[in-house]
């Protein structure tokens, strides 16, 4: 059997084992490898984590912020985490920096990028020392759009969970034919929330709206809030809407999710309009100055 299968096999079986179970059933997965060298590797790999087999599952919490913004939600949710769920959590608050609105309007193979590889490079090491844990990303804002593309470049990063809020993705990402698509995923949006659209409205920047109006694939469970972009770090909101799914997977209903109105149509026209209408506008103002001075 091959070191990858075998890895697979590990990550997936042995959590559902009983506890008593879990290490003979890693060493002799481990025993079927056949390339002697790929055995000693994953010796080596699992030596510092046979130990922990025989307890519980921990759970993992990983928590991405968006632009311009020094992500207290993150510290804010990591301590109501501690505070109010009863299972071990292991919670990590990534940082790629303050990205300015500059940045994030370039067009996406410039600086967007060193954000994207930071991220990824701090996921990967999180997989790596927690192999058997069960994972839950939560995402807002430019960073969804930071997880969508990790997750779709690189089929070896896999999570159990992703929550996304004020996503900037675009509507009709593939969540569901990605190789490593999430066992769960759960959309947040929030009605008031303009910024999405406003993101959309750059054509050139390959972001997306459905952090208003939600994911077209079947796997997402988009979830509405009469909120704005910022409102789901209110100590309350977290509590009700997501303690529960990072805990243990629970998609607490929100009755605004049949109660809310159509998108205004006003919106839809904001998505092709507003660069343009601004460029006009700049550019407007250009002349008149030119003419007066």
């Amino acid at each position: 059997m091959s070191l990858n299968k075998v890895l697979d096999d590990i990550r997936n079986i042995t959590p559902n084992l009983p506890p008593d179970q879990r290490i003979a059933f890693v060493r002799e997965r481990i025993d079927t490898i056949e390339d002697e060298a790929e055995k000693e590797q994953a010796w080596l790999f699992f030596s510092s984590v046979l130990e922990g087999l025989s307890f519980g599952r921990q759970k993992v919490a990983f928590l991405v912020h968006g632009i311009r913004t020094n992500a207290e939600w993150q510290s804010k949710l990591k301590k109501l985490i501690a505070s109010e769920v009863a299972s071990d959590v292991k919670v990590f608050t990534p940082r790629y920096g303050f990205l300015n609105i500059f940045s994030f309007l370039l067009p996406k193979f410039v600086i967007r990028w060193h954000a994207i590889r930071k991220i990824r490079r701090q996921l990967r090491r999180v997989i790596s020392d927690y192999p058997l844990n069960e994972i839950t990303l939560v995402a807002h804002s430019f960073g969804t759009y930071i997880v969508s593309k990790i997750l779709k470049g690189h089929p070896d990063i896999k999570i159990e969970r992703l929550l996304l809020c004020g996503a900037i993705v675009k509507e009709n990402f593939k969540w569901d034919e990605l190789q490593n698509s999430p066992a769960l995923l759960l959309n947040d949006c929030g009605t008031k929330d303009y910024l999405p659209i406003l993101a959309k409205s750059v054509w050139f920047g390959g972001y997306g709206s459905s952090g208003i109006k939600g994911f077209h694939c079947q796997s997402t469970n988009n979830r509405y809030h009469c909120i704005g972009h910022s409102d789901f770090f209110c100590k309350d909101f977290m509590k009700e809407y997501w303690l529960p799914f990072i805990e243990n997977g629970e998609i607490v209903e929100s009755s605004w999710t049949t109660e809310r109105p159509n998108l205004n149509y006003f919106l839809n026209i904001v998505h092709y309009l507003l660069i343009p209408i601004l460029v006009l506008i700049i550019v407007g103002l250009y002349k008149v100055l030119s003419l007066l001075f």
